[in-house]
């Protein structure tokens, strides 16, 4: 451990060894996002199986990809803090499913005025085992909601109705935000204003799991 990596020493493998299924692959989710919360990237990339597909309103692409961009982010400034709920975890023999409820919240100055930037969120994972070890094979994000509001009470925030009305009410207020800040953002992400497509997302993650 360094000045600059206060990333914890658990390996990954060890809490495959000391936890119930269900316990491992709920810290995991948590061990992940606690790590790009404090920029521990060698944590972060533990939790992951190499060529692990990771697919967010920011990125699509592999889990090294992911790691490098956030950290890219985070050294520019993009530091959210995550509050996690309790995952639901469905396991059927090497496959698992975890959903976590998840916020961020970020400070930004809009225009003069500082903000809280807050994103709402149901994380979700798949898991595969392999050799007794469980790490992530997918990430992927649905999208409920967001706000932004100054800092100081009594203060105020514009956004023009006409740049928000460019992005979808899921996650809106983020891709306005990101767009400002040169983050080019997909909007085609999972989001509660699509549930045919939650539909269809939670039908094929369940095929998965149990190998239909």
């Amino acid at each position: 451990m360094t000045s600059t990596d206060f990333s914890l020493s658990t390996d990954v493998a060890e809490l495959s060894s000391v936890g119930s299924d269900l316990s491992t692959i709920a810290q995991i989710v948590l061990y992940e996002r606690q790590a790009r919360d404090w920029g521990w990237w060698a944590q972060m990339a533990a939790t992951y199986w190499p060529g692990a597909i990771v697919n967010l309103m920011w990125y699509h692409g592999d889990a090294a990809g992911f790691i490098s961009g956030s950290k890219r982010l985070y050294e520019g400034g993009a530091r959210p803090f995550h509050h996690m709920f309790a995952p639901v975890v469905h396991v059927s023999g090497t496959r698992a499913h975890a959903e976590a409820a998840a916020s961020t919240w970020s400070r930004w100055n809009i225009d003069g005025t500082d903000c809280t930037l807050n994103t709402y969120m149901k994380l979700n994972y798949r898991f595969e085992r392999r050799d007794g070890v469980w790490r992530i094979a997918q990430f992927d994000c649905v999208y409920e909601y967001g706000t932004l509001t100054p800092v100081v009470p009594g203060e105020s925030v514009v956004i023009p109705a006409t740049e928000l009305a460019a992005f979808r009410d899921s996650y809106a207020i983020m891709a306005w935000h990101q767009t400002r800040r040169g983050v080019a953002v997909d909007n085609d992400q999972l989001g509660v204003d699509r549930p045919e497509q939650l539909a269809d997302f939670y039908a094929s993650t369940s095929r998965w799991l149990h190998g239909a």
